[in-house]
């Protein structure tokens, strides 16, 4: 037996992406949050990065030969 597809209103909230359903509203907030997500995670690991390159050097730089 074949399921029903379920129906979602369709609203404009105003946010450019004028009238959508609800769960594609919901989809692409999501989308939004992954990508925040991500763009933080590269920040940090690019910042841990550095900050690890910079104590080698110092580290180097306290050797006696």
């Amino acid at each position: 037996r074949a399921s029903k597809n379920k129906k979602y209103p369709k609203v404009d909230l105003g946010d450019r992406c004028k009238k959508l359903s609800i769960k594609m509203h919901l989809n692409n907030i999501w989308k939004s949050v992954h990508s925040i997500e991500n763009d933080i995670e590269y920040g940090v690991f690019e910042k841990l990065r550095i900050i690890e390159y910079e104590l080698s050097c110092i580290n180097k730089a306290k050797l006696p030969w």
